[in-house]
């Protein structure tokens, strides 16, 4: 089994988080990207990387571990995910 294999199992098993729309399941993947940065960068002590540091996750998720392979909007998405999570904590 590989990584790709490995992610494709765990997304079948999410439940009625398959059955939204792609849109908003890319969506909640970019907010999901946000908290696993901020939980890294608060661990090492530098939450001013959290925003960086979640694109860099959008993009080698969707590189390398996505098994239905790369596809560039779902990309914008879960970009879009990630910038409406830092609208919302600047004000």
């Amino acid at each position: 089994m590989n990584i790709k294999d490995a992610v494709r199992w765990v997304q079948g098993h999410l439940g009625f988080i398959n059955n939204l729309p792609s849109w908003l399941n890319e969506l909640l993947s970019g907010f999901l990207c946000v908290g696993l940065a901020y939980v890294l960068t608060s661990l090492v002590g530098a939450p001013q990387f959290t925003f960086p540091l979640a694109f860099v996750f959008c993009e080698v998720y969707e590189r390398l571990m996505d098994p239905w392979g790369y596809n560039s909007q779902d990309v914008v998405e879960r970009v879009r995910g990630i910038v409406l999570i830092m609208v919302i904590t600047r004000f």
